[in-house]
């Protein structure tokens, strides 16, 4: 139990005449236009104040390029620059970035000129743009070489998706290349490494808690089944991070889940006493047991305990399927924090080319 890895999520939406996953394959990201990311914000810039905000379009590219890429632009450190989150860097991606102009002048943003990188508006704003200050992340993602056998299939979990949600599982992304995020986590709570600075620190403290997490999820999957409520829920409000507990599950409360109003919610788990009652927090604390070397490693560097949807109810999901080149395309938003890979990996068997990069650091 205390080997994990990422592919042992339990999928929501199975053949139930044969109880096998229907997940034909699909090509996934082939190339930087077939997977698209826009960002809205929690608030709108005020166009007044001393920081400047740059809504940039970049392609096949991370964002801590862009960060160093602008900090060489106007001279200034690169902890100057304000971002409100990571986007996947094989996409075509449009995000906010921040630069505090005091003590500076303002260069002109037009001669700014890097290759896959544009700056599509700039305004202004009186803070620093801070991470996680992201409502919701649009996405517009193409699939390849999808058999039309597969399409009615596809579109009927789509439905279900739609009204029912998808489990909320943390993506590949958060565990690093062929999970070695997880693996250096492991390697610093058996004190083999020392890790002295504090992104990497987060970093992995992040990976093995999201692990942790995931591995909730997938066992409440099987034991409960998908979408059922056990006495005792901690159901957080759609759209916050606002929590009530409820000891024994109501019809009221059965309403509320299904109009997609509430959602239950699992630990993420750190220091400090569980909020869950009843049946969930009997289950609960027999899951931070069988992965006790994760959970106590988690508490002793200083973690709280917090909570997490284990649900997300996409928006505006929609698709449409080209049978001549056998292309899928769909779209939809999701509120910051959630994966489109973890929706995406309920209708397909993702199949990602390997593609030879072009500069290794961008």
């Amino acid at each position: 139990m205390e080997n994990l890895h990422i592919n042992q999520l339990k999928h929501a939406y199975t053949d139930k005449s044969s109880d096998k996953l229907i997940k034909p394959n699909a090509i996934f990201k082939q190339f930087p236009e077939d997977f698209i990311v826009i960002e809205k914000l929690t608030f709108q810039p005020e166009n007044k104040g001393s920081h400047a905000f740059l809504k940039i379009q970049k392609k096949d590219t991370n964002t801590q390029w862009v960060i160093k890429e602008l900090a060489k632009f106007c001279q200034v450190p690169e902890k100057t620059i304000g971002y409100a989150g990571l986007k996947d860097r094989q996409a075509i991606t449009t995000q906010w970035f921040s630069v505090n102009l005091e003590g500076i002048t303002e260069p002109n943003w037009d001669k700014f000129d890097v290759d896959n990188i544009d700056i599509l508006e700039q305004t202004y704003h009186p803070k620093k743009l801070k991470v996680g200050t992201i409502e919701s992340n649009h996405f517009e993602i193409k699939l390849k070489n999808i058999s039309s056998e597969h399409i009615n299939k596809i579109h009927n979990i789509q439905a279900k998706i739609s009204s029912s949600g998808f489990p909320n599982y943390f993506g590949e992304q958060r565990f690093g290349i062929d999970e070695q995020n997880i693996a250096k986590a492991r390697r610093w709570f058996n004190s083999e490494i020392k890790v002295k600075q504090r992104n990497q620190k987060s970093i992995y403290l992040s990976a093995a808690r999201s692990l942790l997490f995931n591995e909730f999820l997938s066992s409440r999957i099987a034991q409960f089944g998908w979408n059922n409520l056990i006495n005792g829920e901690q159901m957080i409000l759609d759209g916050s991070h606002s929590f009530f507990t409820v000891e024994k599950i109501s019809k009221e409360i059965e309403e509320r889940f299904t109009l997609g109003d509430i959602h239950p919610s699992l630990s993420l788990w750190g220091k400090g006493n569980l909020t869950s009652l009843n049946e969930l927090n009997e289950f609960e604390q027999l899951q931070a047991y069988k992965l006790s070397f994760w959970a106590n490693h988690l508490e002793n560097k200083g973690l709280k305990q917090d909570r997490r949807s284990i649900r997300v109810i996409p928006k505006d999901l929609q698709s449409s399927y080209d049978p001549e080149t056998q292309s899928f395309k769909i779209k939809f938003s999701l509120p910051s924090g959630t994966y489109a890979t973890m929706l995406l990996r309920e209708l397909f068997d993702l199949q990602q080319p390997i593609r030879k990069s072009h500069d290794s650091l961008r």
